[in-house]
């Protein structure tokens, strides 16, 4: 017994099936000058909301000839949109979805690209260009990779009754903790300046942090001085990273008592016998203004 295979070899336009009929083994060519085109969008690190944004794409099909094709095809989307495309027409897909674009003829080109979109600043793709054959469907396929960042900023003011406040002096320190009061550690110590302000630098947060919780704690460390009472209050907060979807994160802290019920600025000054907390998101700055009040903030130390 001798076993055996029969494949025939490409020949444009045509599409090779096979059949069998007893002893005998039929080779089939149906003529099909036309094929279809897949476009695949997939996204990495995506939030809640990075995952409802929309990619625009730009069709370009161009004949064998070299010159734009004028027809309209027919497409249909994994989320069951349907309708007709041209040369140098638009699409959009989410995260997961894809477009299907048929009976393009064989021989032409197509390339496809992609608009740039804020947070997804690395794309792989692959067959973004190529040419339509009657044997295989051409698939281009584009991944972005979502990031995103935002900054958190927790700022004192030191009240001194009595005399004079001078810079430096009285130190300030945050800590991590839990929300059952364990600590985490230090996460910023300041001093105070001539004006009474205290700023502990920004703290950045990304993507990853969307939507966690994080408890802090905030009071006076200042070693007792000869004619000064220090203060010995203690405020809580809470904040919960907030991914936009856009490549930013907003990072609004909410001051809270020690049972975490948020407490208004009167209620602050009211619990503070010496300096208040003042709640700022600083969300808006870039991460190079952020860098330079953090090297400022260093200096003063």
């Amino acid at each position: 017994e001798i076993a055996y295979t029969v494949q025939e070899e490409y020949v444009d336009d045509y599409v090779t099936s096979y059949e069998t009929d007893g002893d005998r083994h039929i080779v089939v060519n149906t003529y099909k000058p036309y094929n279809d085109l897949i476009v695949s969008k997939s996204l990495v690190n995506a939030t809640v909301a990075a995952a409802e944004s929309d990619f625009t794409f730009t069709l370009v099909l161009m004949g064998s000839d070299g010159n734009p094709l004028t027809e309209r095809y027919e497409y249909e989307t994994s989320d069951g949109r349907t309708g007709t495309i041209k040369n140098g027409d638009t699409f959009t897909l989410k995260g997961g979805q894809t477009i299907r674009v048929k009976d393009i003829p064989t021989h032409t080109t197509y390339e496809v690209t992609e608009e740039s979109k804020k947070g997804f600043p690395k794309t792989e793709k692959e067959g973004d260009t190529g040419t339509i054959l009657s044997r295989d469907i051409s698939h281009a396929s584009f991944i972005n990779t979502y990031e995103s960042s935002g900054f958190m900023n927790l700022t004192a003011k030191k009240i001194l009754n009595g005399r004079a406040l001078e810079r430096y002096q009285f130190l300030f320190q945050v800590n991590e903790i839990r929300m059952d009061g364990t600590d985490l550690g230090m996460l910023r110590r300041s001093t105070n300046s001539a004006d009474g302000t205290v700023t502990f630098g920004g703290v950045k947060y990304t993507e990853a942090d969307d939507a966690v919780e994080h408890y802090f704690r905030i009071m006076e460390t200042s070693a007792a001085k000869q004619g000064y009472t220090n203060d010995t209050t203690v405020i809580y907060v809470r904040m919960t990273p907030h991914d936009n979807g856009d490549g930013t994160v907003t990072c609004t802290p909410v001051y809270c008592d020690a049972e975490w019920n948020e407490i208004s600025d009167t209620e602050l000054m009211q619990m503070a016998d010496g300096y208040v907390i003042k709640a700022a998101s600083w969300n808006a700055m870039t991460e190079e203004e952020q860098e330079n009040q953090q090297a400022l903030h260093s200096d003063e130390d």
